[in-house]
């Protein structure tokens, strides 16, 4: 299928060593399913003022797209999908999404969020210099901070994925405390999905409801 590049660490040039540091193109390669990318908001939120200069592209499956926090990327990128429904097709799709990536690098630091094998390999074709996220599914040879998933897989995963960006820009408390502050969620006012005020038993004509929290919140459907 292809080949992937791992740099010796003992030998990395001093300009390699700051593009890591510092890096100028970060790719984040974001969660499959709609509660998981939910989830991740706290790790974008804090993954873009801790890099404010470089360019930041998430890159993610079609049922996820209209979910990704646009203001804090600067691109977006939809995995192209399988042509026909089996592994080879989508072998097929996975390696034309990594062409597809390359052109658009060099990466300097990608960050895999989802724990599949497909996720880790999709960073490594696409040349991503260095490459973060949790050894899982037999993927640890495709990471270069390996990330040990144990300790983290009992915590909340809005925890879990803050825990995959790098330390320097990793916040000091906990992603529980994330909600005390003022909410931006970056939205026009008059946005598909944003209400003024929502009527709950218009919606769950039932004797007992429990009241709304009189902070921002998501409602999944």
């Amino acid at each position: 299928v292809g080949t992937v590049c791992q740099p010796n660490i003992r030998y990395l040039s001093v300009h390699l060593m700051n593009r890591m540091l510092a890096p100028q193109k970060i790719l984040v390669r974001a969660p499959n399913w709609i509660g998981d990318q939910i989830l991740a908001y706290p790790c974008f939120h804090y993954l873009r003022p801790g890099y404010p200069p470089p360019e930041v592209t998430v890159v993610c499956q079609p049922g996820v797209a209209s979910v990704q926090f646009r203001h804090l990327v600067d691109e977006v990128f939809v995995l192209p999908q399988p042509k026909r429904a089996s592994i080879w097709g989508q072998v097929q799709a996975l390696e034309a999404g990594a062409r597809a990536l390359r052109a658009y690098g060099p990466w300097d630091l990608g960050i895999c969020l989802p724990n599949c094998f497909s996720s880790a390999w999709l960073l490594a074709r696409a040349g991503v210099q260095w490459r973060r996220g949790y050894v899982a599914g037999g993927r640890g040879f495709l990471l270069h901070d390996k990330l040990a998933w144990e300790p983290h897989s009992e915590q909340h995963r809005a925890e879990a994925y803050v825990h995959v960006l790098p330390a320097p820009v990793r916040p000091q408390g906990t992603v529980q405390d994330f909600g005390q502050g003022p909410a931006h969620h970056g939205t026009e006012p008059d946005m598909l999905g944003i209400c003024g005020q929502f009527d709950a038993r218009r919606a769950w004509p039932v004797d007992t409801l429990v009241e709304a929290p009189s902070y921002p919140y998501w409602i999944l459907a």
